[in-house]
């Protein structure tokens, strides 16, 4: 079954075909050309040829056509129609809402991402910077040392100088006569103590043994202390004796 459409029109006439007018209902002859039907009777009456490219035709060829018309929509169809309208203009708000949420989640990742990358920069900038400061407080410390550093480090050098000291034993014999002679040992011992922070010179006095002829006795002390504080004491003495009897010459 062959379909014209609706606004289509006789090509002799130029009447437009109608499905309630049946004689300007659409009919094809052989050839393929459309004509109205109030066109088809008066060709068969003259020449059975197709007025447009002259081709014979019978009448048991020619073929009725119908006409397209548009379907009628029903109030609830159009209902139906709107809503559907609605529902898809609904859905792509919800669409585009949906990509720009999702845009928006994707923004503040990434600016998360960069904020907590910026934090942990510093904080390395910051881990450097006090362990900079703490490498240079300990060199300045070790190149110049402070004033108490150098008096407590001079002191420790003192002291140990001081207690490495030898401690010297000397004997000498007492002057003796001619036609005589004496034993006499003098023996001094001495021992040096320094204080950390005070030093005080050593005052001595000594009395050497008193000599006469033919008898002499002479004792002579020396001794010598020396007062320090609290933490360090020393003390001197040395001790002379001479014989209690020089015998001289008969």
């Amino acid at each position: 079954m062959l379909i014209v459409h609706a606004s289509s029109s006789c090509d002799i006439c130029l009447d437009a075909y109608d499905w309630d007018t049946p004689t300007q209902l659409p009919h094809a002859i052989p050839c393929g050309h459309i004509f109205c039907k109030t066109l088809v009777p008066l060709q068969l009456k003259g020449h059975n040829l197709c007025p447009f490219c002259r081709k014979p035709f019978v009448a048991s060829r020619i073929v009725k056509l119908h006409v397209d018309r548009p379907a009628t929509v029903s109030e609830e169809g159009i209902e139906d129609v709107e809503l559907l309208q609605r529902l898809g203009a609904e859905e792509a708000k919800r669409q585009v809402e949906l990509e720009a949420a999702v845009e928006q989640s994707k923004q503040r990742e990434r600016a998360l991402r960069e904020s907590l990358e910026r934090a942990r920069q510093l904080r390395k900038q910051r881990e450097g910077e006090a362990e900079a400061r703490k490498q240079q407080e300990k060199n300045a410390s070790g190149a110049v040392p402070s004033p108490r550093e150098t008096r407590i480090r001079d002191e420790v050098v003192q002291i140990d100088s001081e207690s490495s000291d030898t401690r010297t034993v000397w004997a000498a014999p007492p002057p003796s006569t001619r036609y005589g002679r004496g034993v006499g040992v003098w023996r001094s011992s001495s021992r040096r103590a320094a204080n950390a922070n005070l030093t005080s010179p050593f005052v001595s006095s000594a009395v050497p043994p008193s000599i006469q002829w033919g008898q002499g006795e002479g004792v002579g002390v020396w001794r010598a202390r020396r007062n320090t504080d609290a933490d360090l004491t020393s003390s001197l003495t040395i001790s002379t004796h001479a014989p209690s009897r020089l015998q001289g010459w008969h």
